[in-house]
């Protein structure tokens, strides 16, 4: 390969960052339009939920392919956020949602220079249990796939007030860690494609 067809190379994969850093920041910016209206009753909780949550998994899935960790990690963490709502939104979520937005807004504006976030000052998932729980600042990431078993796990630690994260793909947990830095990590001994025994 040239030296030239190298630095095209390169030049396309900045040209495709720049344009998702672009999009990303439009849909952003679409999303406070979409709180405003959802704080005004204009839409309903699972249009509310469903917008942020497409754009959780479009951040999470392109900010993966081009290596920004930070911001995957924290598009993981609003889908989270949102993935067990009550069906009576707590009056918390129109600043919890807007707290995602601004961090979400840092991250991508910065452009590819990833700043730091402080992910145990993330608002915790929603729940309609854990109302009168003191939620310690202690973070514990769950890896195991979801089902039955990791949702009882889960549960039980959120019970005993530890933010939880559950993380069912051992790759996307490699990269979490790092990120998030817990401060326990549980793991399951069979995982898909890579053992829990053997990531430990």
């Amino acid at each position: 390969m040239s030296r030239e067809s190298g630095h095209d190379q390169f030049a396309v994969f900045d040209e495709i960052r720049d344009e998702f850093f672009d999009d990303a920041m439009e849909r952003l910016r679409a999303l406070e339009f979409v709180l405003d209206n959802g704080r005004q009753g204009r839409i309903t909780r699972s249009e509310l939920i469903g917008n942020f949550r497409r754009l959780a998994l479009y951040l999470r899935g392109q900010a993966a392919g081009f290596g920004l960790n930070a911001l995957c990690a924290m598009a993981h963490k609003l889908d989270e956020y949102l993935a067990d709502a009550p069906e009576t939104l707590p009056p918390r979520i129109w600043a919890d949602l807007e707290t995602y937005i601004d961090e979400l807004s840092k991250q991508v504006g910065s452009r590819g220079t990833e700043i730091q976030p402080d992910f145990s000052r993330l608002p915790q998932k929603l729940a309609s249990t854990l109302d009168d729980i003191e939620i310690r600042r202690i973070e514990v990431m769950l890896v195991a796939p979801h089902g039955a078993q990791s949702h009882f796990v889960e549960r039980e630690l959120r019970q005993c007030g530890y933010r939880t994260s559950v993380v069912p793909d051992t790759v996307l947990a490699l990269s979490m860690v790092v990120q998030t830095k817990p401060d326990l990590i549980i793991i399951s001994a069979v995982m898909p494609g890579l053992d829990g025994i053997d990531l430990a």
